[in-house]
């Protein structure tokens, strides 16, 4: 039987939550303790739009011998990073391009609605990805976007 080092997890849990901005956070409703949780249950969010775009191809690349419900969560993790990055940089070209990216199989309006829903998005047409735009108005709910589903 193997013996859990607790403290070594609780290193690794302090690590990876210190990886978010205080204001990635930031939310009505919002407990961060639980969120913080989730977020290390999912495992670690891509940071940059490199490690992004590597991981979304991977998954595109390899989507015939993956089962869905791994795609899924893959693309639930991808769309929090996304939406962090985003937040920081005020860049909505990687949003287009993680869209525009998405296998057919998968819903891309339902993706989008819930970008929309979750991120500082704004939109004319849901049907043109480029009139998404980013919308200082609104915040990111981190925790919608680790709760809810985007293909629900």
């Amino acid at each position: 039987m193997t013996k859990i080092n607790h403290e070594k997890i609780n290193k690794l849990e302090k690590t990876r939550a210190s990886k978010f901005n205080a204001s990635d956070l930031d939310c009505d409703k919002t407990n961060k303790k639980e969120i913080i949780n989730n977020i290390i249950e999912m495992g670690e969010f891509y940071e940059t739009a490199k490690e992004i775009k590597k991981s979304q191809s991977l998954i595109n690349n390899n989507i015939d011998c993956t089962s869905i419900k791994t795609v899924r969560k893959e693309y639930q993790k991808l769309a929090c990073s996304v939406l962090m990055h985003l937040n920081r940089h005020k860049d909505i070209r990687l949003c287009r391009s993680f869209i525009d990216k998405m296998p057919i199989v998968l819903n891309r309006r339902k993706m989008i609605n819930f970008l929309l829903m979750c991120g500082q998005l704004k939109t004319s047409n849901i049907e043109d990805i480029n009139s998404l735009s980013y919308c200082d108005k609104s915040k990111l709910c981190v925790w919608r976007v680790l709760e809810i589903p985007w293909w629900e």
